[in-house]
């Protein structure tokens, strides 16, 4: 509580004749938008503001929704609006629209109410304002109803580990998850569908992939072990290109230090939360594995005495496998496919050529 109110979250001020930025949102039910400004490099916000839709408004076109977004902060933050060039962010042709001949007479209204500030349209550079806004359409204030716990509830994870953690990619992915868990279980959520793009994560849930390995299923047991509390569970792998928001937010939180001031609150987790089992000890055999047999010998008794095995087709088999080697002071040769002679080995030659080959003077320059 003490390092909380040391540190608020407090809402940034306008300089005279500064630039301000806002990032719209909309969805079926909500509109919203944050005014932000930027100081050395970072985005700071100045103001949220969101609606929630009614009837009429809900049948609204997407480009409509985005149109009143505008409308709706302007109205609520004319005092910023009138003093400040305000640029808008969105990847939508909000300008053209907004000029077209062609346009409704509700967005010819608006038009004429946005021509006193001075707005610009530009594409959006920066996510890390937008998911603000994102998450705000998605929760505005007048939607917040005691009974909506017993709603079905979407939640999109996605984790990202950083250079100063111990876990891989795949077990970040399973620490968010168990992250968002808790966080429904928290605040009283029975029914949620969780979505992520990782397809590991989803196929070992589901069944389709095994664990091959103690970290996996050590992570995945405590998941399973958490979604059986709900009333209703499931998991979707979904393409990252539609997961956006959650992957926005895991790189702010693995590429920002800990000491910086965040616009929004990231949760650290410091430790993984399997514990793994202490490693096995396997004790080496005492006794010597018996030595195998010399190929070679099979071979040069051939070509010395003309000796084969008893049986017709096992001799005949050493017959033509001894077309291709030669015996010389008592060594075997064999012919390679390239016409060249190749010393035959056996035993520890073997491995002393193959030792020498990969950890010697032969061996690869870089490293071992």
């Amino acid at each position: 509580m003490k390092e909380y109110l040391a540190n608020p979250q407090i809402l940034a001020k306008p300089e005279t004749g500064e630039t301000l930025y806002l990032y719209i949102a909309v969805s079926s039910s909500a509109v919203s938008g944050i005014l932000v400004k930027e100081d050395r490099g970072e985005q700071k916000p100045i103001f949220y503001v969101s609606k929630t839709l009614d009837d009429t408004e809900k049948r609204y076109s997407t480009l409509e929704k985005l149109a009143l977004a505008v409308i709706m902060s302007a109205r609520k933050l004319r005092p910023y609006f009138q003093s400040h060039s305000v640029v808008v962010l969105t990847n939508q042709p909000l300008r053209t629209i907004l000029h077209s001949p062609s346009q409704s007479s509700r967005m010819e209204k608006w038009a004429v109410e946005l021509t006193e500030y001075d707005i610009e349209y530009r594409n959006k550079t920066s996510a890390k304002p937008q998911v603000l806004a994102d998450f705000l359409v998605e929760l505005p204030p007048e939607l917040i109803q005691t009974d909506l716990p017993d709603e079905k509830w979407s939640l999109y994870v996605d984790g990202s580990s950083s250079s100063r953690g111990a876990a891989s990619n795949n077990e970040a992915e399973y620490e968010a998850l168990l992250a968002g868990l808790c966080l429904a279980q928290g605040i009283g959520v029975k029914k949620i569908e969780a979505f992520c793009d990782s397809q590991l994560v989803a196929s070992q849930y589901s069944g389709d992939y095994d664990t091959r390995n103690d970290r996996m299923d050590l992570s995945l047991k405590p998941v399973k072990s958490l979604t059986d509390r709900f009333k209703f569970f499931s998991l979707t792998r979904i393409p990252r290109s539609d997961n956006t928001s959650a992957d926005a937010l895991a790189a702010l939180a693995s590429t920002s230090e800990s000491y910086q001031s965040r616009v929004i609150p990231v949760k650290s987790i410091d430790s993984p939360s399997i514990v793994l089992p202490p490693p096995e000890v396997i004790d080496e055999p005492t006794e010597q594995e018996p030595a195998t047999e010399d190929w070679r010998i099979e071979i040069l008794l051939y070509i010395t005495d003309a000796q084969v095995p008893p049986d017709r087709w096992a001799a005949r088999r050493l017959k033509v496998r001894s077309a291709k080697y030669i015996q010389s002071h008592g060594d075997l040769y064999g012919w390679s496919s390239t016409g060249d002679l190749l010393n035959c080995l056996h035993g520890e030659e073997t491995l002393d050529v193959m030792r020498e080959t990969h950890e010697g003077a032969c061996g690869n320059h870089s490293n071992g």
